[in-house]
């Protein structure tokens, strides 16, 4: 499975590395990204109910192989534009063990 990890931002700069360039710590803004990034994209609670369960491997199966609809595109976990079985083998892999707490 493929993830993605933020290592910086350049805030401003000249191409490339060099003593011009403004960066941003990340560490600094990680619990503010943590909470924009909807869970989908982490784990793959596609139908937002807090918990990833065989009921959003069930919504991803039924859009194999096609684009996402319209009115749920988080389907395609992995943004690709198409609902493959990638987006499948994400969701599957996180199967009851991606819940976000309770209130």
């Amino acid at each position: 499975m493929c993830r993605w990890t933020l290592a910086g931002i350049v805030s401003w700069g000249l191409t490339g590395c060099i003593s011009y360039s403004v960066h941003t710590r990340v560490s600094t803004y990680e619990s503010w990204a943590r909470g924009i990034v909807p869970l989908v994209y982490k784990t793959g609670d596609v139908n937002r109910d807090g918990c990833v369960t065989s009921a959003d491997a069930t919504l991803v199966r039924a859009y194999l192989n096609s684009p996402p609809p319209a009115d749920n595109v988080l389907i395609d976990v992995n943004n690709d534009g198409l609902v493959t079985a990638a987006d499948y083998t994400m969701v599957a892999a996180h199967i009851e063990s991606a819940c976000t707490p309770s209130s």
